[in-house]
């Protein structure tokens, strides 16, 4: 795993996704879409140094997965100061994740 995703749960993400722009990853050990979802997950991480990416264990956290209307793995969540501003279910898609990170940084 890349040192720029760090692994939360439930309580210490709420510390982190506080200010500016978080990526909230739910993940499976035993999913094979977000294993081959990682190195997109860690090319976000490194190409955005203003994004904090959490990764969360979907099996030991699936109440703070359930928050967010889902209950399937992967999923990443597109937080801004807090709050979720998309939802990806599913594999990354880098291209919209890569606009909606150019809309909210500045230029």
């Amino acid at each position: 795993m890349s040192t720029d995703i760090h692994d939360v749960d439930a309580e210490t993400y709420r510390e982190v996704a506080g200010d500016g722009l978080t990526l909230l990853w739910f993940w499976a050990e035993w999913s094979e879409p977000c294993e081959a979802m990682e190195p997109a997950v860690a090319d976000a991480a490194a190409e955005h140094p203003e994004l904090f990416v959490a990764r969360v264990d979907a099996e030991d956290h699936g109440d703070l997965l359930a928050e967010f209307g889902t209950d399937s793995v992967p999923t990443t969540v597109l937080l801004e100061d807090g709050e979720p501003v998309r939802v990806f279910e599913g594999g990354l898609p880098s291209l919209e994740l890569e606009r909606e990170l150019l809309e909210r940084t500045p230029a």
